[in-house]
């Protein structure tokens, strides 16, 4: 398979707030690319595509808990296969503790993903939905305890012949 891309520059702004406790980023992302196998097959066409990525961050630390948010939505039209043409938004927050004995972090996302699934050789869109939990306490200087625990639910839209995954 090959994936050609056109370069575009990326528009990003900076916003700084609260003495640098609190910062916002918001992006731009343009780019048209050239994808020679879109089915994920053997007898799979290719297409050229333009894709459109809005997004922005939110990051505050305050103390000794950090928080985080992003949200952005990515939307691509395809020449000539405008009916897998799609519109995938996406967030994620997190909250992070990185002093004092026990630190970690905890963090959710949601978003929709469209692409070839090669296993199934086949073009699929989905929603993708994760959770992380991760804790670290010191033992002493030397030792940690230290945990994580993560699920992932994988929810692939109608007529589509994949199963759902939860894991």
């Amino acid at each position: 398979m090959a994936v050609v891309s056109l370069l575009v520059p990326r528009a990003a702004g900076l916003i700084d707030l609260n003495e640098g406790r609190d910062k916002v980023t918001v992006n731009a992302d343009y780019g048209i690319s050239y994808d020679s196998n879109l089915f994920a097959r053997a007898d799979s066409p290719g297409d050229t595509d333009q894709s459109l990525e809005l997004g922005a961050n939110y990051t505050r630390q305050a103390g000794i808990f950090g928080f985080s948010a992003s949200a952005s939505i990515t939307t691509a039209r395809f020449e000539k296969y405008s009916n897998w043409d799609y519109t995938n938004p996406s967030v994620t927050a997190a909250l992070t503790k990185n002093d004092g004995r026990l630190t970690g972090s905890l963090s959710a996302t949601a978003q929709r993903e469209s692409s070839s699934d090669d296993a199934a050789n086949i073009r699929a869109n989905s929603w993708h939905y994760s959770a992380d939990l991760s804790l670290r306490y010191p033992v002493n200087d030397r030792y940690y305890l230290t945990g994580s625990s993560e699920v992932s639910v994988r929810d692939y839209t109608p007529n589509t012949p994949l199963y759902n995954l939860t894991s």
